[in-house]
């Protein structure tokens, strides 16, 4: 019987095995495909743009996607990241339906596909064994057209679907938009300009290099005589000093139908914080940048005397210095959230965060030109307007913080013009001896108008690193997605506006932010009293021992009484301010420790009571 019984037991293990064997077999051929995305940004789930894109396409594409199987063996997350790559190629030729021609391609050493990935322009990267792996793709069209991507890296895994998509995408176009770009800013060779950048010194600003991708980019000098007939999108971002016949030809520009994206500043603080090189041969970068002329016939301003404080917005900041107490709230360096976005705009709507530094306020000037301001990006209602000149130089953030009072108004940082604008060149073209130059007076205009121009700056919202000497970019704000949204959607595209802010790896505890700031703002104004009564306690003693003369003098016993009195307050004093600087970072600490217990220790407590629940519930139905 004893036998029997063993004999069951093993039949039953072994059809278990080969029932669970069997399970997962079918469930991998079948249901592969399925995926519940819980991430917060849906990372996992093809956008409605990268589904339009596939369907919306013409021609065929070739897509090679090369990946040594082997020689990654024993490289578990690289594995991973290929089989996601694979599998999301494959969901892109299954929605093409016909019209991508997708090759996995295994480029063993020596073969003729490794000659194939390296013909490609694919990054092959060396392991330990001696061994190279291939892991990118090259994609072409039926003209030969190629798009390389030479290595997936790790760092843009969140970015997967926007390279692949952007791929895909710019081989689905016939002609790429034409963007005139004029700027004072050294977009297009690094900081160093044009010297730094042809003696490796220098890159691009990542924007620049991302605006080369979907649009054919001109460059207009400081003194343009004519913007190309063919130009969709004219870029303005921090001009340099335009006169009237410059001015002239904007405003006709706009007037007879281009459409344009003009982000003035009146504190570069890109501009500011760089170092000129004598040789660049650039355009001369002015501290500050306004169209005024066009702006006021459009009935609109951007005052250069003042700039957008925001208690809510403001980012934190090191200042220089060891600890916390370098870190500050820098009220005119803004970090916009979704929330003070316009989700009604598609250039906005599926943006996170903007880094915005030292902004201006564009607003409407109360006369009817027939133009409407149609904000896009906003500040918070504990905001302000902050005198310009507080920001030059070295600018004390505590001071800025201390002094800002809110005044209920959202400024507009980023706004949309739209509406029946009027020439600001009424008399006709400036300077003209020709009596048969026709002028534009009046017509229908489409152009995004922002106050800062700083935003483009990489430092401002891009990581950059370099990987087998690949510069890869990973992007901690949307600041370059939101500019390429802009003229896309000027130019009269939006396949990929849905994709472009996805993954974006800042995401802020804002809850976190918003204790920390309400406990600074209690004990920030406490702090500062006691500063100065300290200082003034300091300078009191010093006037008092000064007075003794030489020093040879004795005290009378009255100034002896004082200074001790005066020492005894300076003790009191700094042992005060001691406590309030501890009662502040013990509150950000309790935070902390708050959210530690929580993320840790809550969920094992939950489960350990759900258990002892079940337990205990068990045992009463046994007694019963």
């Amino acid at each position: 019987m004893m036998a029997v019984h063993k004999s069951r037991t093993i039949l039953a293990l072994v059809l278990a095995f080969v029932l669970f064997f069997a399970f997962n077999v079918v469930v991998n051929r079948v249901v592969s495909g399925w995926r519940i995305d819980f991430t917060e940004d849906r990372l996992y789930t093809l956008s409605d743009g990268t589904v339009a894109a596939l369907k919306s396409l013409e021609e065929p594409i070739t897509i090679h996607f090369y990946f040594s199987k082997e020689a990654a063996t024993g490289y578990g997350p690289i594995v991973t990241y290929a089989t996601r790559v694979e599998d999301l190629l494959r969901e892109y030729a299954a929605i093409a339906g016909g019209k991508i021609a997708l090759s996995i391609v295994n480029p063993e050493p020596f073969s003729d596909a490794e000659d194939d990935a390296v013909a490609a322009g694919l990054q092959g990267i060396p392991t330990t064994t001696g061994d190279t792996i291939f892991f990118g793709l090259a994609a072409s069209d039926a003209t030969d057209r190629e798009v390389v991507i030479p290595y997936f890296s790790s760092e843009r895994e969140n970015f997967l679907e926007y390279d692949l998509t952007k791929a895909v995408y710019s081989l689905s176009r016939d002609s790429l938009p034409k963007l005139a770009v004029l700027t004072a800013l050294p977009m297009q060779f690094g900081d160093g300009g044009m010297m730094a950048f042809a003696q490796g010194r220098g890159a691009p600003w990542v924007v620049y290099d991302q605006l080369q991708e979907f649009f054919d980019v001109s460059m207009l000098g400081a003194q343009f005589d004519t913007i190309p007939e063919d130009t969709d999108v004219l870029l303005i971002a921090h001009p340099p000093a335009l006169g009237d016949a410059e001015l002239f030809l904007i405003d006709q520009f706009i007037l007879g139908g281009g459409r344009a994206a003009i982000f003035v500043d009146p504190h570069a603080e890109s501009v500011a914080q760089q170092r000129p090189d004598p040789m660049a041969q650039q355009l001369p970068t002015p501290p500050t940048s306004n169209l005024e002329t066009l702006f006021s016939a459009w009935g609109i301003e951007v005052s250069p005397d003042q700039v957008v404080g925001d208690i809510q917005l403001a980012q934190r900041v090191n200042m220089g210095g060891p600890g916390i107490d370098a870190l500050k709230d820098y009220v005119v360096w803004l970090g916009v959230d979704e929330a003070h976005m316009s989700k009604d705009d598609i250039v906005t709507a599926n943006l996170n965060r903007l880094n915005i530094a030292v902004a201006g306020a564009v607003r409407s000037l109360e006369q009817d030109t027939g133009v409407t301001l149609t904000p896009l990006v906003s500040s918070s209602e504990v905001s302000a307007l902050v005198d310009t000149a507080r920001v030059r130089g070295m600018p004390d953030p505590d001071a800025l913080l201390r002094d800002l009072v809110p005044d209920a108004e959202r400024y507009t940082l980023v706004g949309r013009l739209s509406g029946t604008a009027r020439t600001a060149f009424p008399d006709g073209k400036p300077e003209s001896e020709e009596e048969t130059v026709e002028t534009l007076k009046e017509g229908a205009i489409n152009v995004i108008v922002g106050a800062d121009a700083d935003l483009f700056a990489d430092g401002f919202w891009v990581q950059l690193s370099s990987f087998a000497g690949q510069r890869i970019a990973v992007p901690f704000a949307d600041n370059g997605p939101f500019l390429i949204n802009a003229i896309d959607n000027l130019a009269g595209s939006a396949e990929l506006i849905s994709l472009r802010s996805r993954g974006v790896s800042q995401r802020p505890f804002t809850r976190v932010d918003d204790l920390r700031k309400a406990a600074e703002a209690r004990f920030l104004a406490e702090e500062q009293a006691l500063q100065d009564k300290l200082t003034a306690t300091e300078a009191r003693i010093a006037s008092l021992e000064q007075g003794s003369g030489s020093g040879t003098e004795l005290f009378s016993p009255e100034q002896e009484a004082e200074i001790a009195r005066f020492r005894d307050d300076l003790l009191t004093t700094r042992k005060q301010l001691r406590d309030v600087q501890r009662n502040l970072r013990r509150d950000i600490e309790s935070l902390g420790d708050r959210l530690t217990f929580l993320n840790v220790a809550a969920m094992p407590l939950l489960l350990a009571l759900i258990a002892l629940g079940l337990f205990a519930a068990r045992r009463l139905r046994k007694a019963t």
